[in-house]
């Protein structure tokens, strides 16, 4: 990951961020830009297996909720790992009707 080029706004903002949280704490100023530029990069090659037609929604998603990249990163795990699971459920004796109602109503 370390080959991968950070996009010079993300590195900026990354940046900004870390120097208003941090002001006058160097250590954590340099702490946050280095969690903060993995996680982004971690994220970018996350395979999202089953859930890769989903990618972008979930970045979306995580997005509107935190600025922060290594809490995206967390939650976009947390919604590939959940989606994961509901692909991989067995639903026996629940009508095909009722299971697509609900992946409809899901995709809202």
């Amino acid at each position: 990951m370390k080959n991968k080029k950070i996009p010079s706004d993300i590195a900026a903002a990354i940046r900004q961020s870390a120097i208003d949280g941090w002001d006058d704490d160097a250590v954590m100023v340099a702490h946050t830009i280095e969690t903060e530029k993995a996680a982004y990069l971690e994220l970018e090659a996350l395979d999202f297996g089953t859930a890769a037609g989903f990618r972008e929604s979930i970045i979306a998603a995580v997005s509107e909720i935190s600025e922060g990249w290594d809490e995206r990163l967390s939650m976009a795990k947390l919604e590939i790992e959940a989606f994961q699971e509901l692909h991989a459920a067995r639903f026996d004796g629940v009508p095909a009707k009722e299971i697509s109602r609900l992946k409809n109503e899901a995709e809202q």
